[in-house]
């Protein structure tokens, strides 16, 4: 559907090159990111959102285990004897 320019470069080593250019990203200080560079950002925070959602979901599984205690101490069940599940 796209097609993707050819440009012929002269590498460091005198040899002509007919790879298309390789794109990047200029980011707002003016540096380039390669889509190497971008690809491990994408990867970093996608594990990272994982990492968060684990700890979000054992905040929230400790709470709901503090809050059943609190509500069979009210009803008078020991619950150092007994187990959530």
């Amino acid at each position: 559907m796209f097609h993707t320019p050819t440009v012929n470069v002269i590498a460091a080593s005198g040899m002509l090159s007919t790879h298309p250019p390789t794109p990047t990203r200029r980011v707002e200080d003016g540096r380039v990111l390669s889509p190497t560079c971008t690809r491990q950002r994408i990867e970093s925070r996608r594990v990272k959102k994982q990492m968060m959602e684990r700890v979000r979901r054992a905040r929230i599984s400790d709470k709901i285990a503090q809050l059943h205690g609190v509500a069979l101490s009210m009803v008078g069940v020991d619950v150092s004897h007994r187990s959530i599940y």
